[in-house]
């Protein structure tokens, strides 16, 4: 039997761009993982096998098309959300993070931005997840804009950039 566990440092809540982060960036330093193995290690069965890592950053960037005259105002709004709705550890749609393996829609992210922002009509999404090449050991290109992406059992969501366009 072997546990694996995901570590990732701690992410503001508040707006961070993500589009300037590598997977060095946002990696737990190599002495605190073995810190962390070590300990576990201790505590561990002895038929179990305890591997801990960062796990692999995947982006989910975000196109919004909206009928609003007011471009900046709703750019902003849109912003905010999309940052506390896809963050790693506060987002989802219970407000607990996301879930290994999790799939998001752009239906999901629709009806959020709907009932998040009153007043404004978000008409479509798009969404794409985005890994990076240093991140996976051969070279994955975007999946492109879909209606619905999931995330692999090793991958961590982040969220990446966004598009607010006239309708």
């Amino acid at each position: 039997n072997t546990i694996v566990l995901f570590v990732s440092p701690p992410m503001p809540l508040t707006k961070f761009s993500s589009a300037d982060l590598s997977q060095s960036d946002l990696a737990v330093p190599d002495p605190e993982i073995e810190e962390i193995t070590k300990k576990l290690q201790q505590i561990r069965l002895l038929t179990t096998k305890v591997e801990v890592c960062n796990p692999i950053y995947a982006r989910v960037n975000v196109q919004v098309f909206c009928a609003d005259s007011d471009q900046e105002t709703i750019k902003e709004q849109v912003e905010q959300e999309l940052m506390r709705y896809l963050h790693p550890y506060h987002g989802g749609p219970q407000g607990q993070g996301w879930p290994v393996q999790s799939s998001i829609s752009k239906s999901d992210i629709t009806t959020q931005l709907n009932r998040k922002i009153a007043g404004h009509k978000i008409r479509d999404v798009s969404i794409e997840k985005n890994v990076l090449p240093e991140e996976r050991q051969t070279v994955e290109p975007s999946e492109g804009w879909s209606s619905e992406i999931e995330m692999k059992w090793d991958e961590q969501l982040i969220p990446g950039t966004f598009k607010v366009k006239p309708e």
